[in-house]
């Protein structure tokens, strides 16, 4: 997130420096990854002394000036400024090296641009000659800034000149807003915290209007009110459709949104105010004077605002494919927006637009990350959802939207705020004591400490004594559940800096061997010494991807049960979890089958079966799934890569595998196996064998079925494969 500075010392006037500010915040777990200082508060915009000022060949009034730069330093700029000539020698001008951030003198519009090397008419210029607009000190652009000739060249530009109170430049940092810090995905959001890191005052003081609300003012409807909390809506008229106020734009900018226009601007002001997103519609364009929330149906699509449909040339975008899983605003039974991500193309604003249906609701964040993943699109406001977003705020954002719009003149209110609230969110308290903090912190504080750093971060705490706390949570907090998060919260405002290092009051506890970790480890060192590769495979599968390896018995109905995914992708090629590695390691050779001739792999990994087995590694537990670790091995084509000495190495075989696993029984002291025949699918009949170790069925070896082989596609390659099921191995150790 962008936070212009000027912003955010609206709601708090915090007196720390850049650098400190940037350094309490990355502390607090609010990473600053830039500073962004543009115009007259960039360290890359210095006092330039002009050396010398000639004529451009065959142009009207633009020159070519050198300047001193200091310490050495020297720069050529070119300019067309009026008040720049070849008697300027010796003047003094504020000079933008390349990487400063200036105000754009040529946009129409509020926008920022980067000083770059360039060359004109042969001459090659890295440096800008500033005006008062591109310093963001006046609207002037009608020559360069001159300055008094006692400026030294180097030097400082901000020590030499007073910069007005409403400069339209800025310092802007870039924070990366953690998943838990939703938020803080607002500019009220980031100073609440800042206010609470340095004890000063947190003005929440923003002008609305105080409409009434009326749930019938404006017919809406939620289906499920799990996924949609709340709906909000007002019914806007006298719809003035124009370009923003340059303050309205100067601010988006530096938000890093680009102006479009004052109903467009106005929702996105609320919402890097606020943190909630808004939407207007063109409420002569929706389908019928109602709003239902609901999920998509099968088949349904929508034009959203960021395409382009096809024209009568048969170019263009097709509309965006919806399901299920997807959350829609719908009007008249179609619909007009996908909720909490991005609006529909046949409803925008316009500059026809004349009234307009202003939105502001609440949505569940699993459902908007659905819709998120679904159509591939990220947007400011689906970004905001996504964290958790305070259902309480969105009468009191369109208030504050219905206040900037009658500031500037873009419309008037017409009636109440109609707002859909079916199943008000509880208050959530939390009682918590004294003794967990200091367990969790390692510090002892008092009662009134802790409840004083929560209050300044908006929570309720009061301490009726014997060290007990009773918090208030508030809706912005919906991360806060329980006492880990109140120490955490706690530590923050106080400092980390309390924290300090102690030695465990207790003996540390038994260590004991991970036996299994052991023979895992074993058993990789002696397979790579055997020249296998040791290989990792997803654990997600499909039924029918490892029915390959039953040669067509049994049916496809009679396959086994599959441990099933509950979020399944519309792909569905990832839908269970596997019940065998060998599986896995049969899609590696079909994948690397036309590159390499040789392939030996194997892979230590789990496998999950709904139901437990009548031996196995674990107790049973009806409500989860088995999980057994295997180990399966493949082995197919030559025995080594063709060199020098052996230019058509010898093709391996069974009783080549059946040799590795001899040697890894070996190296792991296995004293009582042995290898009997086998049948059955997904080995050749005569061409298999069980290992029994213990008497009991450790694992099975074996030559791959011809018919499984062209269910995989290798042609006439000839595979050999072992699988064995490691707990077994483990208990023979």
């Amino acid at each position: 997130m962008r936070l212009p500075l000027s912003w955010l010392k609206e709601f708090n006037e915090t007196e720390l420096s850049v650098e400190d500010l940037a350094d309490l915040l990355t502390r607090a777990g609010l990473e600053v990854e830039a500073i962004e200082r543009i115009g007259i508060y960039s360290d890359r915009v210095v006092v330039g002394e002009i050396l010398e000022v000639r004529p451009i060949a065959e142009t009207k009034g633009l020159h070519e000036v050198d300047l001193q730069l200091g310490e050495g330093q020297q720069g050529t700029a070119v300019t067309g400024a009026p008040n720049i000539t070849i008697d300027s020698t010796g003047a003094k001008a504020p000079v933008a090296l390349s990487g400063a951030i200036l105000l754009d003198s040529k946009s129409e519009s509020f926008a920022l641009t980067a000083v770059k090397p360039r060359e004109f008419r042969g001459v090659q210029s890295s440096i800008v000659l500033c005006s008062e607009m591109e310093l963001g000190l006046s609207d002037d652009h009608s020559g360069v800034l001159l300055l008094d000739e006692k400026a030294e060249a180097g030097g400082s530009l901000g020590d030499l000149l007073e910069i007005p109170a409403d400069c339209a430049a800025d310092v802007v940092f870039e924070i990366d807003i953690l998943p838990n810090y939703g938020r803080c995905l607002s500019i009220i959001g980031i100073a609440r915290e800042v206010a609470a890191l340095t004890r000063t005052p947190f003005k929440l003081e923003i002008k609305a209007e105080h409409l009434p609300a009326d749930p019938e003012a404006f017919k809406v409807s939620i289906e499920d009110p799990a996924l949609a909390p709340r709906y909000s809506g007002l019914v806007l008229e006298e719809v003035k459709v124009e370009p923003s106020p340059a303050w309205m734009q100067r601010r988006l900018a530096l938000a890093g949104l680009s102006p479009i226009n004052n109903l467009v601007d106005v929702t996105n002001y609320v919402m890097v105010e606020m943190g909630q997103p808004m939407h207007a519609f063109d409420l002569d364009k929706l389908p019928e004077q109602e709003i239902t929330v609901r999920a998509a149906q099968a088949g349904e699509t929508l034009f959203t605002l960021d395409q382009e449909p096809a024209g009568e040339d048969g170019e263009g975008e097709k509309p965006r494919e919806l399901d299920e899983s997807t959350l829609l605003i719908t009007s008249g039974g179609q619909p007009v927006a996908v909720a909490g991500v991005i609006g529909g193309l046949d409803s925008e604003i316009s500059d026809g637009t004349a009234r307009v249906l202003l939105e502001s609701a609440n949505f569940n964040f699993i459902s908007i990350r659905k819709a998120m993943s679904k159509l591939k699109l990220m947007t400011d406001a689906a970004t905001r959802f996504s964290r958790q977003i305070d259902p309480a705020q969105t009468v009191t954002a369109i208030q504050r939207a219905v206040h900037l719009l009658q500031e500037i003149g873009g419309a008037k209110a017409s009636g109440a705020i109609s707002d859909c609230y079916p199943e008000p969110a509880e208050t959530r308290s939390l009682t918590v004591h004294n003794s967990d903090i200091t367990r969790n912190l390692g510090v002892e504080l008092e009662d009134g400490e802790i409840a004083s750093a929560l209050e300044r971060l908006g929570f309720t705490a009061d301490t009726p004594g014997e060290g007990t706390i009773q918090i208030s949570i508030p809706g912005f907090r919906p991360d806060v559940s329980h006492s880990a998060d109140i120490a955490e919260e706690v530590i923050r405002v106080i400092g980390f800096d309390r924290l300090e290092g102690r030695l465990l009051n207790e003996p540390l506890p038994s260590q004991r061997r991970n036996e299994s970790w052991e023979l895992r480890k074993k058993i990789r060192s002696v397979l790579t010494g055997c020249g296998l590769s040791d290989v990792l495979n997803y654990s997600l599968t499909t039924p029918e991807a490892e029915a390959r390896l039953l040669a067509g018995e049994p049916p496809a109905d009679q396959l086994p049960a599959y441990v099933q995914v509950m979020n399944k992708k519309e792909s569905q090629d990832r839908s269970s979890m596997r019940r065998t590695v060998l599986g896995s390691l049969m899609e590696n050779i079909a994948t690397n089958h036309r590159e390499r001739k040789r392939i030996a792999l194997f892979e230590i990994g789990k496998v999950y079966h709904p139901e437990y087995p009548s031996q196995g590694d674990g107790p049973g537990d009806e409500r989860l799934p088995c999980e057994l670790l295997k180990l399966s091995m493949v082995l197919s084509g030559p025995l080594s890569d063709s060199s020098w000495k052996d230019a058509k190495p010898r093709e391996a075989g069974f009783h080549d595998l059946k040799g590795i696993t001899e040697t890894l029984l070996k190296k792991l002291h296995v004293q009582e196996y042995e290898f009997t025949p086998q049948a059955g699918p997904p080995y050749h009949p005569g061409a298999a064998a069980l290992l029994m170790v213990n008497g009991n069925l450790a694992g099975t070896i074996g030559k791959i079925h011809p018919s499984v082989i062209e269910a995989y596609d290798l042609g006439k390659r000839e595979v050999y494969a072992a699988e064995f099921d490691h707990g077994l191995l483990l208990q023979a150790t």
